[in-house]
């Protein structure tokens, strides 16, 4: 078969026989065609045999050869010490006292015990308020845990910076929680964020609607607080406490300036909520307060 094509055709089943016209590459697998010269294959096959054993120097190709691992064996490598595992056997705990583990150590263990004057010393000697624990705790998310006033007052005097994280949770966000409105104003005006989430995703509005703290909200609504922000579930600080029954709560931040009818992030309103849950005096609360029904059934509550 000869090919009558221009050249650079790649017409399938050219034969080696073709005219001189022709410039279709030939398909025998002995040869191949590489500007107009032929390699043998043989001679391809033979190339990797080319590559020198030793390891070439100065930038040539020793980075091809694959050099023996210098991994020590199993039984070689370093283990913990076997004291570690006498202690986890005694107490479950391999941590060393705070008395081994230097001044931040001892400043958290004082903080645990909420000893004031031992903190004021421990700080006075230089030891960082801002240095968290072996579980990442640190010394004022402590004092906002244990609702110590006085204790997180010594620390920010001290420079502990009040949007720091201690096992997941903000200062303020604790304080919200446990309903501290005196501890609250002390962090905002220290400079914490009044938008700042813990790790279970609760800003401290979300905590303080949790739990049905309106002082609280009174309080954070000083600093303006996003009142848009989701929770984990998606809900606003007003949805969690229309759907909790707090009315104190809803109320305080209806009137702190949250938006009655933000939907969530499915878009179900406080009023939904107030509904879904057969809360019946949420639902006239919100209404008292200006949320639009909407296609709500809210002529069931006259």
């Amino acid at each position: 078969m000869r090919c009558s094509r221009t050249p650079g055709c790649r017409r399938s089943g050219c034969r080696p026989t073709r005219s001189a016209a022709c410039r279709c590459p030939s398909m025998s697998s002995s040869s191949i065609s590489m500007r107009g010269s032929r390699l043998p294959v043989a001679v391809l096959a033979l190339l990797p045999l080319a590559v020198p054993a030793q390891p070439l120097q100065d930038g040539g190709l020793g980075w091809l050869v694959t050099e023996s691992s210098t991994r020590p064996p199993r039984e070689a490598r370093s283990r913990p010490p076997p004291e570690r595992f006498a202690a986890i056997r005694a107490d479950g705990n391999f941590v060393p006292p705070p008395e081994q583990r230097g001044g931040e150590a001892l400043l958290m263990a004082a903080a645990r015990a909420g000893d004031v004057e031992a903190v004021r010393a421990l700080l006075k000697a230089g030891a960082n308020p801002n240095v968290g624990d072996y579980w990442r705790d640190v010394p004022l998310v402590e004092a906002a845990r244990k609702d110590h006033l006085e204790l997180a007052q010594a620390l920010l005097d001290a420079g502990a910076v009040p949007g720091l994280k201690g096992r997941g949770y903000t200062a303020l966000g604790l304080a919200a929680k446990n309903g501290n409105a005196a501890l609250v104003d002390l962090l905002l005006r220290a400079g914490a964020s009044p938008d700042r989430k813990s790790d279970d995703g609760d800003t401290p509005a979300h905590a303080a609607a949790r739990m049905g703290h309106a002082a609280v909200i009174e309080r954070l609504a000083v600093a303006r607080p996003d009142w848009r922000l989701f929770d984990r579930e998606g809900l606003t600080p007003l949805s969690v406490a229309a759907a909790n029954g707090q009315y104190a709560a809803a109320e305080a931040l209806a009137r702190a300036g949250a938006p009655l009818d933000r939907g969530d992030r499915t878009f179900r309103t406080p009023l939904w909520w107030a509904f879904s849950v057969g809360d019946l005096d949420m639902a006239r609360l919100l209404l008292k307060l200006g949320a639009q029904p909407g296609g709500l059934p809210v002529e069931s509550l006259q």
